[in-house]
Formats: structure tokens, C-alpha cells, sequence
């Protein structure tokens, strides 16, 4: 069918908005006037080798809040994996700072 009308916009952002700028393998925000942290986490996707995984990396809280009664076994559905820099000797970071350090 055709769409529907437009619906109203939403509330304003915290000091009416900015932008988030996500840093990848650090672990602490610059001390900057202005500069909030706004969450922090770890970054999981699929293993390289395994077939039918997503294609997006995702970002997990530390600590995971589970329903009463979920299970928390591997059952063999759509495992996730940490998140590691690959870096080979051909590309321009420090192979050595970085290969094989968590993203």
C-alpha cells in the first residue's frame, strides 16, 4: 500500500543534540570540555571461517542482563566472538601494536 503520513518528530536531544563519534580500541574518552561518555562495551561478530553469520559487528555491554530462565549453554545456534585487530605485515599500522589485540 501506500505510506502512511509522517508522523511527529521526536523529542530533542540532551542540550538539543551533537553528534557520537565511536573509538574503537580505547579505553578511556579524551578529557575534552564537552565530551560525555555515553556507553562502553566490547565488540563481537561472527568467527571468519564460519558461513552464515552477520555481516555487522555488534557492541555488548560487560555486564549482560539475562530473562529469568535463559539459558546461557552453547547449543550450537549463531555463536558470537570477540573482536580482534588482523593486521598483516603489508598494511601501513604496527603489526606489532596492534595484531591480535581486542578491537
Amino acid at each position: 500500500g501506500a505510506p502512511g503520513p509522517m508522523g511527529p518528530p521526536g523529542p530533542s536531544g540532551k542540550d538539543g543534540g551533537g553528534l557520537t563519534y565511536i573509538r574503537w580500541g580505547k579505553r578511556s574518552c579524551p578529557s575534552t570540555s564537552g565530551t560525555t561518555l555515553v556507553y562502553e562495551g566490547l565488540t563481537a561478530g561472527s568467527y571468519f571461517s564460519h558461513t552464515g553469520g552477520g555481516a555487522n559487528y555488534i557492541c555488548m555491554t560487560k555486564e549482560p542482563l539475562y530473562q529469568p530462565g535463559t539459558s546461557t549453554a552453547d547449543i550450537g545456534y549463531s555463536p558470537i566472538y570477540g573482536t580482534e585487530y588482523e593486521i598483516h605485515t603489508t598494511q601501513a599500522l604496527n603489526r606489532g601494536r596492534t595484531h591480535d589485540h581486542n578491537v
